[in-house]
């Protein structure tokens, strides 16, 4: 019952296939560093540019992602950042509330 403004999937990392989305939308975007997942031992550069994790990214409507946060489901969904308005400008808000530029680049196949 929810309709994506994007959606891509990060198969050559966050980073990478975020710039996708805010290019193709004219948009940027900020990351909070706390809220993306890892798994155990990984790095925050590991998670933000390592690829082949074969899951999914997407937007949607603040209020609609209140909506999304309420429901009850087997999937685990991770509100990770939000889309600004800065053009093709991407940002990180670390752990002490600071916001930092982020390297735009993806994983690298070869």
């Amino acid at each position: 019952n929810f309709k994506p403004t994007s959606m891509i999937d990060i198969s050559d990392g966050i980073i990478g296939d975020l710039g996708h989305i805010i290019k193709e939308s004219h948009a940027g975007a900020i990351l909070y560093e706390n809220a993306i997942p890892r798994h155990k031992g990984a790095t925050l550069k590991n998670a933000l540019y390592d690829g082949e994790d074969f899951e999914l990214l997407f937007t949607l409507p603040a209020r609609e992602s209140q909506k999304l946060k309420a429901v009850k489901t087997p999937f685990h969904f991770y509100e990770i950042g939000e889309i600004t308005e800065d053009k093709g400008k991407m940002l990180l808000l670390d752990k002490k509330s600071i916001l930092k530029n982020i390297h735009q680049k993806g994983y690298t196949h070869f």
